[in-house]
């Protein structure tokens, strides 16, 4: 036999080289697949293989102080498809688009999406569509369960509780504050399907309950909330202003039993715009009647302003009420000439009866000696400087003069309340402190959140904290301010059988830049 020669030899060598190298790269190759990167390629392969139909969590509900629903969610059904599924897109997207009143071709390029889940309609209100849906029966539509927002009293409290929106989430007032508490964490529906989509047997099925948000009970009373409104009502017919807002709080602890608004709107219809575009809630669904003016828009408090001034100066110890002055109607302060109101004197009296009569000649002569670096304190201490940290969004504050370049006639101005501007919310905090004894309180409209099995998982409470003044200064304004009601300019808030103290107060608006002769804002604290 004759041996290989040379090249025959190098050959061989070369493929035996060559098959290692080769069996070397694949077994690394392998190695890198099923050891390196197997987790990841695992979890990858497993979601290509599954569908997540997420399951919405049940929001929370909100009650009053007594326990009584302000909103609620119930189940509603919702069309979902899996395009992939789906065998005659164009005949499918007819059916769905005739039964759930949308556009053809909106349907259509829904179903044409290279996706596993769609959402088409969402919490249908009309049982007779989902019934419709149903007994079409086609391949890839699917119904599913979502909770749907609903406010079973209509437009009460709307400007506190807010909306929620298609996805449940909070969009205004208490239901966006809360948002993280009220909504609750989803959960799933995963199912496994081979590789024409369709479910394997005996695979992957796991369902993920959600977790439910928590309760929320409010320090809103239904019945004054809507015997509030309702005055709200009468008033907008009566007197046709701009707007109105009330503000009942309790001034021992800072809890909002009420706060309405005229004009509002209706959270329902709002949503039913919001999530299925009926035009019949487009008017509910302006953003500007969602802003709660009492918490956002600061205004020029006038006379309202005066127990503070009058608090100040008799702490410090300026006034008493038997002080006396002499009132010839006006005083000339440096830079102009304050008037009263009523353009009048009241002659030789008192600080009590000016705080009766509302004189604003003595009050910029109480301002003025009071003095400027004390004035400024005060209205740090009572809470006139910065938010109060109520819990509703949008929370404004008012503007006055900087300090360092305030004047005399700032002063005198400010301690009847022109000049500076403050939100309703931040006086009838200030005013607290008079009512409660001289504590500083934080206004709140959260009472306690609950869990379903009704045990209170954190509860919430807005003092009494810092003293501002004395017990002794505060009842000396409370008296005053009786005055006020029982013969002074608030006669009208009088009723028989109560103790109540009050002040008005009357400020000019400014338009287009200037006062306004014709135009004011009234209010009465």
């Amino acid at each position: 036999m004759s041996t290989p020669g040379p090249g025959l030899k190098k050959r061989v060598i070369f493929l035996l080289v060559f098959n290692v190298l080769c069996l070397g790269i694949l077994a690394a190759r392998t190695f890198w697949i099923q050891v390196i990167q197997g987790d990841e390629l695992r979890v990858a392969a497993q979601e290509v293989r599954t569908r997540h139909i997420p399951v919405e969590p049940k929001r929370g509900v909100i009650y009053d102080a007594k326990g009584r629903e302000l909103a609620i969610s119930i189940s509603s059904d919702t069309v979902v498809v899996n395009p992939s599924e789906i065998e005659n897109r164009e005949l499918t997207a007819t059916q769905l688009a005739s039964i759930l009143d949308m556009p053809r071709d909106r349907v259509l390029r829904i179903l044409e999406r290279r996706t596993s889940f769609e959402f088409v309609k969402r919490k249908i209100t009309d049982e007779q569509t989902v019934d419709a849906v149903r007994k079409l029966n086609l391949p890839g539509v699917y119904l599913t369960q979502e909770t749907r927002r609903v406010y079973p009293k209509g437009m009460l409290a709307a400007n506190i509780l807010g909306l929620a929106g298609t996805d449940s989430q909070g969009l205004d007032g208490i239901e966006m504050v809360y948002d993280k508490y009220l909504r609750g964490d989803p959960g799933s529906i995963v199912i496994e399907y081979d590789a024409r989509n369709r479910e394997i047997p005996q695979a992957i099925h796991r369902y993920e309950a959600p977790r439910d948000g928590l309760n929320l009970q409010l320090t809103i009373d239904e019945t004054i909330q809507y015997i509030t409104e309702r005055e709200l009502d009468k008033a907008m017919v009566r007197i046709q202003p701009k707007a109105m807002w009330i503000i009942i709080m309790n001034p021992k602890n800072g809890e909002i039993l009420a706060l309405a608004q005229r004009p509002s709107y209706d959270p329902n219809l709002a949503t039913d715009y919001l999530v299925h575009g009926n035009e019949a809630g487009k008017e509910h669904a302006d953003p500007h009647l969602w802003r709660n003016l009492a918490i956002s828009d600061a205004y020029p408090p006038g006379s309202v302003f005066k127990p503070i001034t009058g608090a100040m100066a008799i702490e410090d110890g300026k006034v008493t009420p038997q002080t006396g002055f002499y009132d010839t109607g006006s005083l000339k302060v440096p830079g102009s000439i304050v008037s009263n109101w009523d353009g009048g004197g009241l002659g030789s009296t008192t600080f009590a009866e000016g705080f009766q009569q509302s004189a604003n000649t003595i009050f910029a002569r109480v301002g003025l000696s009071v003095g400027m670096e004390r004035f400024y304190e005060y209205l740090r201490k009572f809470g006139l400087t910065g938010p109060t940290g109520v819990d509703l969004p949008g929370e404004g504050v008012g503007i006055m003069p900087p300090e360092e370049l305030a004047k005399p006639l700032d002063l005198a101005l400010m301690a009847f309340g022109q000049t500076l501007t403050v939100t309703p919310i931040q006086m009838i905090t200030a005013m607290s402190v008079i009512a409660n004894g001289g504590y500083k309180v934080k206004p709140h409209v959260a009472k306690a959140f609950i869990d379903n099995q009704g045990r209170v998982v954190k509860s919430f409470d807005g003092g009494p904290s810092d003293r501002v003044i004395s017990e002794q200064t505060a009842a000396t304004i409370r008296e005053l301010m009786g005055l006020v009601v029982e013969g002074g300019t608030g006669r009208r808030a009088s009723i028989l059988g109560y103790a109540i103290g009050g002040k008005t107060g009357t400020s000019q608006k400014v338009v287009g830049g200037r006062v306004s002769r014709d135009k004011h804002i009234g209010s009465f604290i």
